[in-house]
């Protein structure tokens, strides 16, 4: 998160000259192994004198991991872990994207693409009511106003980018977007890519060499 620490000291410094106490939104799609970094993520950010409100959008089966705080909103995202693994072994009419492909990996995108296409996209009223300040108690001065920044995560991207868009056409907002991706783009030794089994059981077998770049996979 060093990049999004720095970005976001900048925004604090424009926040702290306008006189603007920042609400944050934050969209987590993803495993246990996701939701935990940003549910810190959220704690840190509420405990920021700058900061006066956290709008959290976690799977209803992770909002267990949610921090309590007095900053911090929970709100449900209507899907599961368990839905990807369902979503991904059922076959679908027409054919998902890519699955007749020989590279796995290609494959693999095809899944990701539509798992954020037809299980987080159709959130996006759900996500927008909550960014745009759509508060049911309007004398809540934290809640009717949109956000200052949409932090996401990397399944959530497509989700946050439009969000961030219909705000900034709609409302005149001014919203920064950061994607945050915890696992390294480019398939690593310590990092390999899921759909090479042998390589990611000895990486999670063996010892760490120091994350080298050096030792990216190739196709």
């Amino acid at each position: 998160f060093s990049l999004m620490e720095w970005r976001w000291s900048h925004e604090r410094q424009n926040h702290r000259e306008r006189n603007i106490m920042a609400r944050i939104l934050i969209i987590c799609v993803g495993s246990r192994g996701d939701a935990e970094p940003f549910c810190a993520l959220a704690a840190q950010l509420a405990a920021q004198s700058s900061v006066d409100k956290v709008e959290l959008f976690v799977q209803k089966d992770l909002k267990y991991l949610v921090p309590s705080h007095d900053k911090i909103q929970c709100h449900e995202l209507p899907f599961t872990q368990m839905s990807f693994y369902d979503y991904a072994g059922k076959e679908r009419t027409p054919p998902q994207a890519g699955s007749d492909h020989p590279n796995p990996r290609v494959r693999f995108l095809g899944i990701v693409t539509d798992i954020m296409g037809e299980l987080v996209l159709p959130c996006l009223a759900q996500i927008m009511s909550v960014a745009a300040g759509n508060s049911n108690d309007k004398s809540d001065s934290n809640n009717s106003r949109p956000v200052n920044a949409i932090v996401a995560s990397s399944l959530a991207r497509q989700v946050a980018l439009e969000a961030a868009r219909q705000l900034t056409q709609s409302y005149e907002a001014r919203v920064s977007v950061y994607l945050v991706q915890l696992q390294s783009l480019v398939p690593t030794k310590d990092y390999p890519h899921y759909s090479c089994l042998d390589k990611c059981l000895q990486a999670t077998t063996t010892m760490s060499n120091g994350g080298n770049d050096k030792n990216s996979l190739q196709e």
